[in-house]
């Protein structure tokens, strides 16, 4: 089964209901104007915002702690199933308001009936469009932890879609996490940083944290004094978290 990291996902996500919902909010913008909600427009928009906020909520600022995010990984099919997901729910959020006024035509409805009576159909699939975006990043009794044969899976697959004659440092740090060569890892990623000009002091302090996080670890295994899977947990977060520094190698 193959995984995205859960910051990826997110963004996949992003990137499909950000112009859509702009779209959505564009169109009420047009119609506002127009006058087509002159006498309801407070409704209008409560209306909109109470279908649009509350998963934006979730994909753009609700974002888990790092330390989660850096363990969890989200099932690709998943991801293709939330995407078709939200493309439905804000094709049928624009399509709603795009009929109310043929669907006011057609019925004894104003247009302030009309809106409220749309949620109807809309907050069914808006509360299951914000449980699926909640359960695989935030719910904490859904988290999917990786263990390290999935992440070198994941490391080998992101290997293999680099170029090589254009980011042959990069494609040689994933290669190295998904043969489990973290020390040689952290060796390139560190040459790099100390080679290439300007780096963000953030990203040289987040890989002396890593590398004395894992050192720690190691020491603690050896001498038996960390339990072996919780010790594998936080080896996994330390190498998603390499895979996440790797996507900055520009060379």
């Amino acid at each position: 089964m193959d995984y995205f990291l859960a910051n990826e996902a997110q963004r996949k996500l992003r990137r499909w209901w950000a112009p859509l919902a702009i779209v959505n909010v564009a169109l009420l913008v047009l119609q506002t104007v127009m006058g087509q909600y002159a006498t309801i427009a407070v409704t209008a928009w409560f209306w909109l915002l109470l279908a649009i906020v509350p998963a934006s909520v979730l994909l753009f600022w609700g974002r888990p702690r790092k330390k989660r995010a850096s363990n969890r990984l989200v099932e690709k099919g998943r991801v293709r199933s939330l995407l078709g997901l939200i493309v439905v729910y804000l094709l049928l959020v624009l399509t709603t308001n795009v009929l109310s006024q043929a669907a006011v035509n057609a019925s004894d409805l104003g247009l302030r009936g009309y809106l409220w009576r749309s949620f109807l159909w809309l907050l069914p699939l808006n509360a299951f469009t914000i449980l699926h975006i909640w359960t695989p990043f935030f719910a904490p009794e859904k988290k999917v932890q990786a263990n390290a044969k999935i992440i070198q899976k994941y490391a080998e697959e992101l290997a293999t879609k680099v170029n090589e004659a254009v980011h042959p440092i990069r494609k040689q740090c994933l290669h190295l996490l998904a043969q489990n060569e973290t020390v040689a890892a952290f060796d390139v990623l560190n040459r790099h940083y100390q080679l290439t000009k300007p780096v963000s002091e953030q990203s040289i302090n987040n890989l002396i944290v890593l590398r004395s996080q894992y050192t720690g670890l190691q020491e603690s295994i050896q001498l038996n004094t960390i339990d072996l899977n919780k010790a594998q947990l936080q080896l996994n977060r330390i190498t998603l978290a390499l895979l996440e520094m790797s996507k900055d190698i520009t060379a």
